[in-house]
C-alpha cells in the first residue's frame, strides 16, 4: 500500500484529531506530529494556516461521509434498512475506536458557530447534504415532500444525537434504540401508504 501524499496526511491527521478533541483543543503542532510530515509543507500546502486546513479537512472528511452514506442508501432495499445498516457500520466503527471515531463532524459543528463563519457553512452544508440524500430516497420511495423533508431531517437529526451519546455513554444503545425508531416510523410510513 502506498503511504498517501503529505497534503492527504495532514488532512486525516487534522479530521482525526478534531474527532478526538475538537476545533480548540488541537494545534497545528500536534497535526505535524501526528501526520508525520515536516513542519515547512504546512504552511506550503496550507498558505492560510490553521483555519484553511482545518476548514479542508472537515470538507474532506464530509465528501467521505456522504459518499459512505449515499453507498448504503445506493445498497438498500428501502431508508428504513439503509438506516439499519448505517446503524450498524457506524456503532462498530466507534466501538473499536474505543468511543472517539465516528463524529468529527459532529465534533466540530457543535464549535463551528464560535469558530467562524466559514466552518460554520462548511459543517451546514455536511449536514444539508446528510438531509438530501435522505430527502432523494425518501421521495424516491414515494413519500410527499412535506412528509420526506420532515423525514430527512428528523433521520439527520437523530442519528447525530445518537452519535454523540454513543460516545459520551460509551455504548452503541443509543444509536441502536435511535436507528430502531427511525426503521420502524419509515416502515410504518410504507404500509400506511401501501393501504392508501
Amino acid at each position: 500500500m502506498t503511504r498517501p501524499n503529505t497534503r492527504e496526511r495532514f488532512l486525516k491527521a487534522t479530521a482525526q484529531l478534531l474527532e478526538e478533541r475538537g476545533y480548540h483543543s488541537v494545534g497545528l503542532s500536534d497535526v505535524i506530529e501526528r501526520s508525520d510530515a515536516p513542519r515547512g509543507s504546512l504552511y506550503y500546502y496550507f498558505p492560510e494556516g490553521k483555519e484553511q486546513l482545518f476548514t479542508e479537512a472537515i470538507v474532506a472528511q464530509g465528501r467521505e461521509m456522504v459518499e459512505f452514506l449515499s453507498g448504503i442508501l445506493d445498497d438498500s432495499k428501502s431508508v428504513s434498512e439503509a438506516i439499519r445498516a448505517f446503524g450498524v457500520a457506524v456503532g462498530d466503527q466507534v466501538s473499536r475506536s474505543g468511543w472517539i471515531a465516528g463524529g468529527s463532524i459532529t465534533a466540530i459543528a457543535v464549535e463551528a458557530p464560535l469558530v467562524s463563519d466559514t466552518m460554520h457553512e462548511v459543517c451546514a452544508s455536511i449536514y444539508d447534504s446528510f438531509i438530501k440524500l435522505f430527502n432523494d430516497r425518501l421521495r424516491a420511495e414515494g413519500m410527499n415532500p412535506v412528509q420526506a423533508a420532515h423525514s430527512a431531517f428528523m433521520i439527520t437529526s437523530a442519528i447525530e444525537g445518537a452519535l454523540v451519546l454513543i460516545r459520551l455513554k460509551r455504548s452503541t444503545q443509543p444509536l441502536e434504540i435511535v436507528v430502531d425508531q427511525l426503521a420502524g416510523y419509515l416502515d410504518q410510513l410504507q404500509l400506511l401508504q401501501e393501504i392508501r
